[in-house]
């Protein structure tokens, strides 16, 4: 038919990495930058995975798909666009080789529904956890491990440093504190914070102290500089316009000019009068003040800012504590609505001249604005948009993530009594403790798998047995789901890039529930278990030190902190500020415990599918460590040498949370584009469709 592509694993495959192609040299701390050349002359040098993509111009509809959910992503982590890439691409080619051997596309897809309820869940809860304690906010030096890695992969090797030490200061001198209020302030009104000055070397930018306005006095008092001063800020012109929006005023005479002027000039007199009544010095409107009013101002000492940024507005009454000012009744101008800045003046920052406020201490938080300098405007503008991404990703990494299945406390999976899953409903016990327990997602209880009971089957609905249990056996149906009816296809996924990275709103996909006979499939050999490393286990790194640490004070023990209450701890999947050493260690990780799994899992398609997340997973660390450095690499981190200090561990550190995000959004992703079958190219007409009126004629002529 014309007009219709048929899609299948191959074209996914090509579209993917025609897309991996253009973003795997830039992949990593060592990779390299993209130059992009446009039509008007400009040159963009960039290694910004996000903005890479966005700039490419794409015709295949996969194509642009894929990019959507790779933007999606990035609003939410504020990285990992490479990444996404790199994993999509690994995973492609895996399903890809599947198919070729006759395994069907439709059961991969529900296999993989199923195992990130099912087992990634329960594998980023109860295993990875214990490898990721969590990082202290308040430490200067973890804060700096983070953005360092952070931005080894964003920007140039000669740039990452000066970039990284300066977001590390902006970080501290607001002192944001452990809570995290400030850091969602900060994210939340970046952008008025942030000023990109082009021109300039990056080293040259610098974190000042205040609030920037961006924009220029219109009316300047030499009492603005001398010391503290009264501010209000207005969202409306202190002259109220003769007539309202939309309305046009009809003047048949110069009397009545003259008269409107002096009705217009004595409301500008009340609104001054009630200003100095209030001690105001600066004035800070949202609209364009008229000219008798400015002359007003200058004439009573007031300097003024017009035509400020509503966001702007909005950030300078919430860091001054006073309320923005709208309406044209200036009898109700009160105390509330005035704030005191300790200083006003004017900055040129580049070709600008911008208005520099400063506040008084004692709030709590210290208002300080970040200058971000370039040698062009797309290098500015490349650090702006990493600074972005960087407090979008530490936004992330401090907030917990809670487990979507569970409905109570969960103590620590080394305590002593009853134990809710973070992914139950019940209440389940320690795999340590003396009693039964309740596998993860399941709705009954569920003996350990070497006990000699039943054990059900997560998300089931029956019981089903363990491979080591001595009950019947299993029944023979690969493809029953958890209801027990027969599945056709891949499920339903929502519409745009949005859905197809959040979590289904189902909570829990296809279950097969027995052995398949499938001879492609076969039953790995069971892995020794990893050893949990010991700084975790005790408090102790490598050489007899106290807890993992950054620096020499015993007050930034990263190993000491207490891991009993654990991510487990009141239905909270990953606690907040939960990390892993940069360069590998989750992916190295996950896929040691992914193998564990697969090879105790008695459903032949979850084993399968856990053995194809494990070994796409390595495809980033294999980009990191070419050739023989990529088995060192190995058994550092699962070896009793991976528990090293972060400062030998030169990459930083990164987040379990966006790392377990990461995961989520290429296996839905995936397994949305594994449901496509067709690609309809509809084709709009540039001609007008005739009228029914037309169509008549047409007929009756023809009579």
């Amino acid at each position: 038919m014309k007009g219709v592509q048929r899609v299948d694993v191959g074209t996914l495959l090509q579209v993917t990495q025609a897309l991996e192609a253009v973003l795997g040299p830039c992949f990593g701390p060592s990779g390299g930058q993209v130059l992009f050349t446009r039509d008007t002359g400009d040159v963009l040098i960039t290694r910004d995975g996000q903005h890479i993509l966005s700039s490419l111009r794409l015709d295949h509809p996969i194509a642009r798909v894929l990019v959507e959910c790779v933007s999606a992503h990035c609003d939410i982590t504020g990285d990992g666009a490479k990444s996404f890439l790199l994993l999509l691409g690994a995973l492609l080619r895996g399903i890809h080789g599947d198919c070729l051997r006759g395994v069907q596309v439709g059961r991969t897809a529900r296999a993989l529904l199923s195992f990130q309820t099912l087992v990634l869940d329960d594998v980023i809860g109860r295993s990875l956890f214990l490898h990721a304690p969590p990082l202290l906010l308040h430490s200067p030096t973890h804060l700096r491990a983070l953005t360092d890695a952070y931005f080894r992969g964003k920007t140039a090797s000669c740039h990452w440093a000066v970039l990284s030490r300066t977001a590390c200061e902006f970080h501290q001198r607001w002192r944001c504190g452990p809570e995290g209020a400030g850091l969602a302030l900060l994210s939340r009104h970046l952008p008025a914070l942030l000023t990109a000055v082009p021109g300039l070397p990056v080293t040259r930018s610098r974190v000042l102290r205040g609030l920037l306005i961006h924009r220029d006095f219109a009316v300047l008092c030499p009492a603005a500089g001398a010391g503290p001063l009264r501010a209000l800020a207005v969202s409306e012109p202190l002259q109220a316009p003769l007539a309202p929006p939309g309305v046009t005023l009809g003047l048949a005479s110069a009397a009545q000019v003259r008269r409107c002027l002096e009705a217009g000039a004595q409301v500008a007199d009340r609104a001054m009068a009630s200003l100095c009544r209030l001690g105001v010095g600066l004035l800070l409107s949202g609209a364009k003040q008229s000219e008798p009013a400015l002359a007003l101002a200058q004439r009573e000492g007031v300097s003024v800012l017009e035509c400020v940024d509503p966001d702007e507005l909005a950030l300078f009454c919430q860091l001054a504590g006073a309320q923005l000012f709208a309406g044209h009744d200036w009898s109700l101008l009160g105390e509330e609505h005035v704030a005191t800045v300790t200083f006003c003046k004017p900055v040129v920052l580049g070709p600008d001249r911008l208005a520099h406020v400063g506040f008084p201490e004692g709030r709590g938080l210290v208002p300080h604005s970040l200058v971000l300098c370039g040698p062009s405007p797309g290098l500015a503008e490349q650090c702006t948009t990493a600074f972005h991404g960087l407090f979008r990703m530490l936004q992330r990494v401090f907030e917990p993530v809670q487990s979507p299945h569970s409905q109570g406390p969960v103590q620590s999976p080394h305590s002593q009594g009853p134990v809710q899953s973070p992914h139950s409903q019940g209440p389940v016990q320690s795999p340590h403790s003396q009693g039964p327990v309740q596998s993860p997602h399941s709705q009954g209880p569920v003996q350990s798998p070497h006990s000699q009971g039943p054990v059900q089957s997560p998300h089931s609905q029956g019981p089903v047995q363990s491979p080591h249990s001595q009950g019947p056996s299993i029944s023979d149906n690969a493809h029953l789901s958890t209801d027990g009816t027969e599945t056709r296809g891949p499920p339903d996924r929502g519409e745009g890039p949005q859905a197809l990275i959040r979590a289904p709103s189902r909570g829990e996909g296809p279950l097969c529930a027995g052995q398949s006979q499938n001879p492609l499939i076969t039953e790995p050999k069971a892995e020794p278990e990893l050893q949990t490393v010991d700084w975790v286990q005790n408090g102790k790194a490598p050489g007899g030190q106290p807890g993992v640490h950054f620096g020499n004070g015993k007050e930034e023990a990263w190993g000491s902190c207490a891991l009993e209450a654990g991510a487990a701890s009141s239905g909270v999947l990953i606690a907040a500020g939960s990390v892993l050493p940069a360069g590998g260690a989750f992916e190295f990780l996950l896929h040691h415990h992914l193998l564990q799994r697969a090879s105790q899992c008695p459903c032949p398609d979850l084993r399968a599918a856990c053995r194809l997340v494990a070994g796409a997973v390595l495809s980033l660390p294999r980009r990191l460590y070419p050739g023989r450095r990529f088995l060192e690499a190995q058994v550092h981190f699962l070896g009793p040498s991976g528990a090293v200090t972060p400062g030998q561990a030169t990459r930083g550190l990164e987040s379990l949370a966006c790392k377990y995000q990461l995961l989520l959004s290429v296996l839905h992703t995936l397994t949305s584009l594994l449901s496509i079958d067709l690609i309809l190219h509809a084709h709009v007409s540039s001609q007008e469709e005739p009228s029914e009126e037309e169509d008549e004629g047409k007929e009756g002529h023809g009579d």
